[in-house]
Formats: C-alpha cells, structure tokens, sequence
C-alpha cells in the first residue's frame, strides 16, 4: 500500500491520528508505508469539520512524510513549533494561498524538507 492510500485509509477509519492542537489533526503512518522523500501536507477547511470517535471540530490537517527517523523529529519539532506561535496559527487560519503560507513558515524557521 502506498503512504497516500494508508493515510486514506487511517482517516476513513479512523485510526492511527490525534488532536495536535485545538482544531488541528495530525494522521500518520510508518517510514515503512511507502515513504520516498521527507514531506509536508496541511490540509485547511473553510469550515471545521467534526473528526474522530470524538466529533472535535477540524480545521486544520497535517500529514507528514519522512524518509528516516532523525527527519521524522526534526518536521515534527519545527510543526509544534511552528503550531505554538498563535501569529502563525492565526495566518494558517485565513491565508488562502498555499504560496504565502509557504513563504510565513519559512521565514519562521528554516524547514528540514521542501516543498513538492
């Protein structure tokens, strides 16, 4: 099964995911499930979405890929940094181009991948 389709699969089912932040969902998988390249995916909805056996409001989902362990910390430590500035937060909320959000975050702080 390739990373996308295990990702499609969790958030159908409803597994393998947790509440980052409020209102922000983070699914994710193993290295083993198809990964090729360190990566990072936020997904935003104009209205928030009830998610999990819980019903939490979403805004907000993340997935990220990475191709070993110490990149796997590395994104996951600069996204909850990045998730503990509510500046950031706030423009993620309202930002409605990809290519300026991408511009906050790295001005933010230098990201250990690119942006596909």
């Amino acid at each position: 099964m390739q990373y996308e389709e295990k990702l499609i699969e969790m958030v159908r089912t409803q597994k393998h995911h947790f509440i980052i932040s409020e209102g922000v969902v983070f699914p994710h998988a193993s290295m083993e499930d198809g990964v090729y390249q360190t990566g990072l995916s936020l997904i935003t909805f104009k209205e928030p979405l009830p998610f999990g056996p819980s019903g939490h409001p979403v805004w907000l989902m993340i997935t990220l890929a990475a191709a070993d362990k110490q990149r796997h910390i590395k994104a996951l430590s600069t996204l909850l940094d990045i998730l503990n500035d509510p500046e950031l937060v706030a423009k993620v909320k309202t930002v409605n181009q990809a290519e300026l959000l991408w511009q906050w975050m790295k001005f933010f702080q230098a990201l250990p991948f690119n942006m596909s």
